[in-house]
């Protein structure tokens, strides 16, 4: 009872926690069966795997009490492609290839449909001998109802598992389409933003080649002409120092 308890909330915990969009939900109940206790691609795995053996050991049998050639290389055929099939769907949910999960379900089909006309055959032949409620026949009735019911389950797995990996690379493929229109739309941002800088500068320096240049005003022109003045009689004094200084070193 604790351990259930200890299951469901951890369920619980799961299913609260927050759902990373760019990551593939493998745990979503869509993907789940038996109620939503066990994942869809095990299941699928183990019970295609127990179901070969099964009907190898059931067409084995059957192949040893057969008298005829013919009727052996017809069982022999469908067991060659039941197993086929089944080993395709194995391969397919390992590998995540949903193209190897069709030919499965192609047979699976065609056997419920086979499975249910013999039994319709069957009660109609029980009814006509008056003997369907005999114990071998209604067995035998049971048997083949069960075993129906039991493909067309098979057939519903098989379809959840077949949708878990389309879905695996329908989200793939939607979040690598995602992130590359975000790059490309940042790149195109980035380009229009450095055009738009280009622009500008270009505007910039325009305006600056047209822009008049500005003549000087008369307090600029007179500094500049004192400046000029002055100059000179710097340079006789410094002469005149320079001078000045050699004649007292002679000395």
């Amino acid at each position: 009872m604790f351990a259930l308890q200890k299951f469901i909330r951890n369920r619980q915990q799961r299913n609260a926690a927050v759902i990373d969009p760019w990551r593939f939900q493998e745990e979503n109940k869509n993907y789940r069966v038996f109620c939503g206790f066990l994942h869809v691609k095990p299941v699928v795995i183990t019970f295609t795997v127990l179901k070969t053996f099964i009907i190898i050991w059931y067409v084995t049998s059957k192949i040893i009490q057969q008298t005829t050639s013919v009727m052996t290389l017809v069982t022999c055929f469908a067991l060659f492609l039941i197993i086929s099939s089944n080993a395709f769907l194995t391969i397919g949910v390992i590998i995540r290839k949903y193209t190897f999960v069709i030919p499965y379900l192609t047979i699976c089909v065609m056997l419920i449909l086979v499975l249910t006309l013999k039994l319709f055959i069957d009660v109609l032949t029980t009814a006509n001998t008056k003997d369907t409620l005999e114990e071998a026949k209604l067995k035998k009735i049971f048997f083949q109802s069960l075993l129906i019911i039991v493909e067309i389950y098979s057939v519903y797995i098989v379809w959840k598992v077949f949708n878990y990996i389309t879905d695996y690379y329908m989200e793939i493929e939607f979040c690598t389409t995602t992130k590359l229109a975000e790059a490309r739309k940042l790149k195109d941002k980035e380009d229009e933003d450095a055009r738009e800088r280009r622009k500008e500068r270009a505007e910039l320096i325009k305006r600056q080649q047209m822009e008049p240049r500005r003549k000087p005003t008369f307090p600029q022109i007179a500094a500049l002409m004192e400046e000029a003045r002055t100059l000179p009689q710097k340079e006789e004094r410094n002469l005149s120092e320079n001078s000045s200084s050699s004649s007292d070193s002679k000395l």
